[in-house]
């Protein structure tokens, strides 16, 4: 089953597809996640929120490219959350 197929059935509640879509994408999401954040705990953490934020938003998914790409659109804007975080509490700890 192709991931455009496996989106769609995800934004009606399947768990299944779900799964499925993550056994098939999971290491490649990861990988990338990583590449970025170069912190394995942090990559961990931003691939749960990624899937999390799949599972609550594939049903504004358009097919209109690669399901992947929009999937790492994801997981990229929440690395760079993760970051403005981290530097937030950096400053945070500058002043105190």
């Amino acid at each position: 089953m192709k991931h455009e197929e496996f989106l769609r059935r995800v934004a009606l509640g399947d768990r299944e597809a779900f799964h499925q879509l993550y056994l098939e994408t999971g290491r490649s999401v990861y990988s990338f996640i990583l590449s970025i954040l170069k912190n394995p705990q942090d990559a961990e953490e931003v691939l749960q929120e990624t899937y999390l934020k799949i599972w609550t938003s594939a049903g504004s998914y358009k097919p209109q490219g690669k399901p992947l790409a929009w999937m790492f659109t994801i997981a990229r804007n929440l690395c760079y959350m993760k970051f403005r975080d981290q530097i937030g509490r950096a400053s945070c700890r500058e002043r105190v």
